[in-house]
């Protein structure tokens, strides 16, 4: 028999109030796909084992491999710290005139179902995500050659409370994030 120790993993959760029917919608639509559904106040998740219930106080989890699945509150406690870290760098995308940049599709309304039909697009370093404007939900996932083509048009922009920085080509967004990585290894 061996020990294993458990690898530090970073994961996305949220607690399930009973109250937050729209934070957990959010949270459990993917790729225009929900990974949910409710029967009255109770919460069903789907997950790679099957339809699992959540109960009031439970956490779901959103795991490495982007599966989804609830963890008793006690349990989560025990396993999981709050990562104080830096929050994620992400870049949003704007237009030469310094607005965000919006897009939409004429005579069609985001799949998120909250009505708006405008969304614009953020870089977290992997990924182009197109947000809705309105509720906030990741309604598409730019990935491959569309992402390069992408990170060449408008100009990306990062945020703090400090200061901000100004991104103009695909060169200097992946310097952007390459400069993250270095730093965090250096921290280690």
């Amino acid at each position: 028999m061996a020990l294993y120790k458990k690898k530090p993993v970073t994961v996305s959760a949220i607690q399930w109030t009973g109250k937050n029917k729209r934070e957990i919608s959010n949270f459990l639509t993917s790729d225009n796909k929900r990974f949910f559904d409710f029967d009255a106040d109770r919460l069903f998740i789907k997950t790679l084992k099957g339809r699992m219930s959540a109960d009031v106080g439970d956490y779901i989890i959103k795991g490495v491999e982007g599966e989804f699945y609830p963890c008793k509150s006690s349990i989560f406690m025990k396993t999981y710290d709050k990562n104080e870290e830096e929050k994620v760098r992400v870049l949003k995308q704007y237009d030469e005139k310094g607005d965000l940049k919006n897009y939409w599709i004429p005579g069609e309304m985001n799949p998120c179902g909250c009505g708006s039909n405008l969304f614009y697009r953020i870089y977290d370093g992997n990924n182009i995500l197109c947000v809705c404007n309105s509720c906030k939900t990741v309604i598409y996932t730019i990935k491959d050659k569309n992402k390069e083509e992408e990170l060449n048009t408008g100009i990306w922009v990062y945020e703090t409370d400090s200061h901000i920085l100004y991104l103009t080509t695909k060169e200097r967004v992946e310097e952007f994030f390459k400069e993250k990585k270095d730093n965090n290894k250096c921290n280690k």
